[in-house]
């Protein structure tokens, strides 16, 4: 996965600065995270060849995210209390990360329920979707319900 997302970080990156934007591109990126959830990793999660793939494309498109966060938090904040905001950013999410991580363990179990693995498996899914609805917000907040750039 880490690899791959040197790739993703880059072709994110680029698209984002000529083509559609920050925040266009976050909301793709996290639709397309949720859907190799739903689409690669719940129906294929004992096959090894589709966990490979699922780790390529989620690699890929989870790295041009972590890339993109700190353009994404600079377009909405101003200059000179961006490093405040950018920290309290990463501060709530690492608050949210240490909630997560024990629900997590709670929804899986022991590892050995399907259905408590295909739980969490739609938990991500669906946290990768509620993302893309928050980003999507924000950007019509800001700029309306135009195609323009941002």
């Amino acid at each position: 996965m880490n690899i791959v997302s040197v790739f993703g970080r880059y072709s994110s990156g680029y698209i984002a600065d000529k083509s559609i934007g920050t925040f266009a591109t976050l909301i793709v990126l996290l639709v397309v995270t949720a859907l190799a959830d739903l689409v690669i990793w719940l129906p294929f999660k004992s096959s090894a060849a589709a966990l490979w793939i699922f780790a390529v494309v989620y690699g890929f498109f989870f790295g041009g995210i972590l890339s993109l966060l700190p353009s994404g938090c600079s377009h909405v904040v101003r200059e000179e209390v961006f490093g405040s905001r950018y920290a309290t950013m990463y501060g709530i999410s690492g608050i949210f990360f240490f909630g997560m991580m024990p629900a997590a363990s709670a929804i899986i179990g022991d590892g050995n329920s399907d259905a408590r693995n295909d739980g969490f498996i739609v938990l991500m899914a669906a946290l990768s979707f509620l993302s893309a609805g928050f980003y999507l917000a924000v950007r019509f907040m800001t700029v309306g319900f135009t195609l323009k750039k941002f």
